[in-house]
């Protein structure tokens, strides 16, 4: 590829001492994310995940009956499967560090593609400031960070995908940079692409946009392989395996209200009221890069407002996949919180590219409204794991009581048990709690109790071994 060409030089990030650092920062991103994860009980659709398993029938009663998520939809059964729960609880650490690492490293891929005054560094290494930075802005301003990253179906519908597709983007660019791609490489990222593409419903959809857009600019620029067409007809082979499931048609008797409507009302009752409010959901992000660029445009623009373009051509670019993955949306009958994950990590993609460009500069990294913004984001991601650190242990005692009560009521030979809600101490934001949402029966048969009928009942206050479970009603 003669006009993009990865410039083969040691950077910064390549000396063994940021290495050491990065590797110190991986392995603390590991453990408070084990931490969490190891504090979250079973819940949910866990259960149910868990007593279907693993097998052909499974898999084609999910697609026909449920949705194209084939990813999402296999993986779950197969951990939890496992009847290790240290298994999931790493397995969700590993992919949340992924995903961090993934999303630091295209953004600078990116920004090298669209900016010619910024080297395509060769390292795998990046920038342990961004990196950190990152990590905690997906911390603090995750539309549902319980739900898409501790609870395990939840993680393997959201977390995993987004490794698979951001990490198929990231493959898709750094070959894209290279003037040559061996066969195997090219057939691997072929093999990734599918998967990539059953990801999600919108974010499949906004990625290959991405990557079209990415490819044809680089066929203007004289980039004539063919392999990049062949990755995006793989992907597109995913996004249709996903689109096009008979599961989805099934769902929508669940919705048949919306449905109702004629499609002009669900177009306009979308863009006014829902899309707005997902947007919002992350404004942290918006916040954050507002800063950022206003330094740019300070320090740089000042000086030399073409230098800009190609950051802010990348910024704009991804703000825009941010917007469509919200916008697609408009198809689906409902929003729950966490299906906002994938326009929420596009608007935190292009942070991290103005985030690249700015720590580039050492004189920038040290302006004042730098500085203020690291602080700003340690203390709220400090207070933020703060919290749920006290919540999640409060939810793992309170589920050895529960757990508790239920093989005792199932040995008493009782047909009806009543067990205590989850109590959730003070958290910063209500969306950091895991789903709580309740399936007695799957518990039941989970426990071997088929044919018993389990409820719940709400409290006033925490609980735990040594303090019985207060009712709200008492």
């Amino acid at each position: 590829m003669p006009h993009i060409i990865c410039h083969d030089r040691q950077v910064a990030a390549d000396s063994p001492f940021h290495r050491r650092q990065l590797v110190l920062a991986a392995l603390a991103i590991l453990v408070v994310a084990f931490v969490l994860n190891h504090f979250t009980p079973m819940v949910s659709d866990d259960y149910a995940f868990y007593l279907m398993g693993v097998s052909w029938d499974t898999i084609k009663g999910m697609y026909m009956g449920w949705g194209g998520r084939l990813v999402a939809n296999t993986l779950p059964n197969f951990i939890l499967g496992l009847d290790q729960p240290w298994v999931a609880d790493l397995f969700n650490s590993v992919a949340l560090l992924a995903l961090v690492w993934i999303l630091t490293l295209l953004a600078v891929r990116i920004l090298a593609l669209l900016d010619a005054a910024h080297p395509a560094a060769l390292s795998v290494w990046p920038d342990i400031r961004v990196l950190l930075l990152v990590f905690a802005l997906y911390w603090i301003a995750n539309p549902d960070l319980g739900q898409t990253t501790f609870w395990i179906v939840g993680a393997a519908n959201y977390l995993w995908p987004s490794v698979f597709n951001f990490g198929f983007a990231l493959a898709f660019v750094v070959l894209l940079q290279r003037k040559s791609c061996p066969w195997w490489q090219a057939l691997l990222v072929c093999v990734l692409a599918l998967p990539a593409g059953c990801s999600n419903e919108n974010t499949g959809v906004v990625t290959w946009f991405l990557l079209a857009c990415l490819a044809i600019r680089a066929w203007r620029q004289g980039q004539r392989s063919l392999w990049p067409w062949v990755w995006l007809f793989f992907m597109g082979v995913g996004i249709c395996i996903l689109v096009l499931a008979p599961g989805n048609y099934a769902r929508e008797a669940s919705f048949q209200g919306w449905y109702d409507h004629p499609f002009w009302w669900r177009v306009m009752d979308h863009f006014v009221r829902r899309f707005p409010d997902a947007m919002f959901r992350y404004w942290e992000v918006f916040l954050a890069l507002g800063v950022l660029v206003y330094v740019l445009k300070r320090d740089v623009g000042a000086s030399d407002t073409g230098q800009l373009k190609g950051t802010m051509t990348g910024m704009y670019l991804l703000l825009g996949m941010a917007c469509l993955a919200n916008a697609v949306l408009v198809l689906a009958p409902n929003i729950p919180k966490r299906a906002l994950l994938g326009g929420f990590l596009y608007a935190l993609l292009a942070f991290a590219m103005v985030a690249h460009r700015v720590f580039q500069s050492p004189r920038l990294a040290g302006a004042w409204w730098v500085t203020v913004l690291c602080v700003v984001c340690g203390v709220q991601w400090v207070l933020s794991f703060g919290l749920m650190l006290r919540a999640y242990h409060g939810t793992y005692l309170q589920d050895q009581v529960r757990v508790a009560l239920v093989r005792q009521g199932i040995k008493d030979g009782a047909k009806h048990i009543e067990i205590p809600e989850y109590y959730f101490t003070w958290l910063l934001k209500s969306r950091d709690k895991f789903d709580v949402f309740f399936s007695g029966g799957d518990m039941a048969r989970y426990y071997g109790g088929a044919g018993v009928s389990i409820s719940e009942y709400p409290v006033k206050g925490p609980y735990g071994a040594g303090r019985a479970p207060v009712r709200k009603d008492q």
